[in-house]
């Protein structure tokens, strides 16, 4: 089936089982027909098409089972998702707020959906800068998977990377700066972890390494930064360009750290484009 005719019919879907959604007639399996389309569709980052379908999940799964059911809270995290997922979290976050408030009502505390949401919650309020809201959440998320998942699983190590951010953010407040070495610890684990599990070049472990370095790099610990910003340009060399914003960004982070403390006045082996960089060139954005 074409695209456009494929998106067509689905929108028809939509269409169709809102109004039916609605009505008195709703049975489980009309939410849960809805909500696996749905997830389907969001699994396939198919976004625009999977709101709709999920909007009506949801309406149709109050409708069968109260608003306060366990039905209704995974339509809930299933719509947050596909919102989360588009970074618009004004919208996401008071849906996962209320899937949070019905499984915690009905002491469904340990499952790893739930971690999920936790985790989403915390990396939306990491990004407000709330950073002792973002800290409960990641920190409860981290719990239940300690609990459910191997030690060395890679979404563990998503949780770890989570947190060193948020502990990283918070030491950049003076009197906050002890948060650093909790941040580091956790930086130490996760990237344990994620060489451990995945390949050399994986992104993953990229990301890691850089977020890592760039722990270090504001601290002044330049000895400390210079490795983990070459690891990072190593993977990034095998998989993307040149000149690639996520490239250049490592390199003017490792030239600026060549040039700063004891590297000060040392030649850095890197050119991007035609210039060298001899001055420092700082920046906050990590184009990942």
């Amino acid at each position: 089936m074409k695209p456009n005719i494929l998106r067509t019919y689905l929108l028809a879907i939509a269409l169709i089982w809102l109004p039916l959604a609605q009505s008195a007639q709703t049975t489980e399996s009309d939410w849960r027909a809805l909500n696996a389309e749905a997830e389907s569709l969001y699994e396939a980052k198919k976004y625009k098409l999977a709101l709709p379908i999920a909007q009506a999940a949801l309406v149709a799964a109050e409708k069968a089972n109260g608003q306060e059911s366990l039905d209704t809270a995974m339509c809930l995290a299933t719509l947050a998702d596909i919102y989360y997922s588009q970074e618009k979290y004004t919208k996401a976050e008071p849906l996962y707020l209320r899937s949070l408030a019905i499984q915690e009502k009905s002491q469904a505390n340990s499952n790893p959906g739930l971690a999920d949401i936790l985790d989403n919650l915390g990396e939306i309020f990491l990004a407000k800068g709330r950073y002792a809201k973002a800290l409960d959440y990641l920190q409860r998320a981290l719990s239940i998977r300690e609990k459910t998942l191997p030690p060395d699983d890679p979404i563990i190590a998503e949780s770890l990377h989570t947190m060193a951010l948020t502990y990283s953010a918070m030491g950049d407040y003076a009197q906050k700066r002890e948060r650093y070495a909790e941040a580091e610890s956790l930086f130490l684990r996760a990237l344990a972890i994620r060489e451990k599990t995945t390949d050399p070049g994986n992104w993953e472990l990229a990301n890691t390494l850089s977020q890592f370095a760039y722990h270090y790099y504001k601290q002044g610990k330049y000895a400390e930064a210079v490795p983990l910003f070459q690891r990072t340009l190593d993977i990034l060399n095998q998989t993307m360009s040149a000149n690639s914003a996520s490239v250049m960004w490592v390199k003017r982070m490792l030239a600026d750290s060549y040039n700063s403390g004891q590297y000060k006045g040392a030649l850095l082996p890197i050119q991007v484009g035609n210039e060298r960089f001899t001055t420092p060139i700082i920046s906050r954005e990590i184009p990942y």
